[in-house]
């Protein structure tokens, strides 16, 4: 989960991407919408892009 730009780890880059895809700057792929929406409200949100942030620098 999280790992939307497929590095092998959940990084800023991630939570970046999110947030782009939850404005609407950027489409994410089918599989990136699964990744990115860990909060399972079958949207992308900015709420999603704050998890995987907080993710990324091991505060969850």
């Amino acid at each position: 989960m999280a790992d939307v730009d497929f590095d092998g780890a959940v990084t800023v880059e991630d939570s970046r991407l999110v947030l782009r895809y939850a404005v609407d700057l950027e489409a994410p792929t089918p599989l990136q919408f699964v990744l990115a929406d860990i909060d399972y409200s079958d949207t992308i949100t900015v709420e999603d892009a704050r998890k995987i942030l907080r993710i990324a620098s091991g505060l969850e």
